[in-house]
């Protein structure tokens, strides 16, 4: 008779595997998934870690937690260094990665590859290529360009009370699926780069989307100048 429910009970098995890396005294722990490849659990060790240390933990545990373990492996201390940056301050000249900015950056990013390394080591069918694209992405490049506009909007009138910015008269136009141009018409803004990154970290919050987010400037009727927050 137990034929007759193995196939529906075997849906609820768990089929996890633990993998620990230890690097510079520190222990990840990761549950992972070996049907889906996703990361279930994360946990570090706690002791002789400062309160510094203790936060960029707690912030990547938060980061990888429900990413595929390669797209962790690949990208989740860019995704933490974009997360923790303080946009007003620019911590180097050039291109800013994990590699050339906090130490503590690069023993994550040793901890996690070294975890993707025991997975694949111990799971044969392990993701070799990465196509993550999280659903909130998939959604929001199948809506039209001008619900786009209306959600983006709503978003951006939101955002502008939040900082008391409430008398700038502004227009966003579609530019491609993932960038929007952000035009302002009466005033130019402070310190554009600060409040560009700050305004597509709101967006990317809200929407869980990577939204690019181009300024351009009306000078007058018929010129306008662009800038990137670059």
């Amino acid at each position: 008779m137990i034929e007759i429910y193995k196939n529906n009970i075997l849906k609820f098995v768990e089929n996890k595997i633990e993998i620990i890396s230890i690097s510079s005294d520190i222990t990840l722990k990761l549950e992972v998934d070996t049907k889906s490849h996703m990361i279930t659990s994360v946990s570090y060790n706690e002791s002789n870690i400062d309160d510094i240390m203790k936060g960029i933990l707690n912030a990547f545990c938060s980061v990888i937690i429900n990413l595929p373990i390669i797209e962790a492996s690949n990208h989740g201390v860019l995704r933490l260094e974009y997360l923790l940056r303080d946009a007003s301050k620019k911590p180097i000249d050039g291109i800013i990665t994990p590699n050339n900015t906090l130490k503590e950056f690069l023993i994550l990013q040793d901890l996690i590859r070294d975890c993707f390394k025991q997975y694949k080591q111990k799971i044969k069918n392990a993701p070799t290529g990465n196509a993550y694209i999280v659903a909130s992405v998939k959604e929001w490049v199948k809506l039209s360009d001008n619900i786009k506009k209306e959600k983006l909007n709503e978003l951006i009138d939101s955002y502008f009370k939040d900082i008391n910015q409430n008398d700038c008269d502004y227009s966003i136009s579609v530019i491609k699926p993932m960038r929007v141009e952000f035009l302002v018409y009466n005033e130019s803004l402070k310190n554009v780069g600060h409040f560009l990154l700050e305004l597509e970290k709101y967006i990317q919050k809200v929407l869980k989307v990577p939204i690019e987010v181009m300024y351009t400037e009306k000078i007058d009727n018929n010129r306008v100048r662009q800038k990137s927050r670059k």
